[in-house]
C-alpha cells in the first residue's frame, strides 16, 4: 500500500445515520418553512417538528398497515404531544 492510500483513508467520513439524515432533514425544510413565513410576512409561531422520531423496520404487509393507520390518524394526537 502507498501512503497517498493510507492519506485518503483518514480523509474519508462514517457513512451519515439515520438520525444525521432525520436532522439535516428537518433542518432544510425548517429553514425554507421560516423563509417563507418572512419573506410573506406571515404572523405565524409554533413548532413546527415534534421532537424526535420513531423509526422501524418495515418487515410484512401487517406493520405496513399499521404504519399507514399511525400516519392517518396520527393529525388528531398532534396537541397531546406538544409539550
Amino acid at each position: 500500500m502507498i501512503e497517498n492510500d493510507i492519506n485518503k483513508r483518514a480523509d474519508t467520513r462514517p457513512a451519515p445515520t439515520i438520525s444525521d439524515i432525520i436532522c439535516a432533514f428537518k433542518s432544510k425544510c425548517s429553514v425554507g418553512y421560516l423563509k417563507y413565513i418572512k419573506q410573506n410576512n406571515l404572523d405565524i409561531s409554533g413548532q413546527i417538528w415534534q421532537r424526535s422520531f420513531y423509526d422501524h423496520v418495515i418487515r410484512n404487509e401487517r406493520s405496513l398497515n399499521a404504519v399507514r393507520e399511525y400516519i392517518s390518524n396520527n393529525p388528531e394526537n398532534w396537541e397531546e404531544n406538544i409539550s
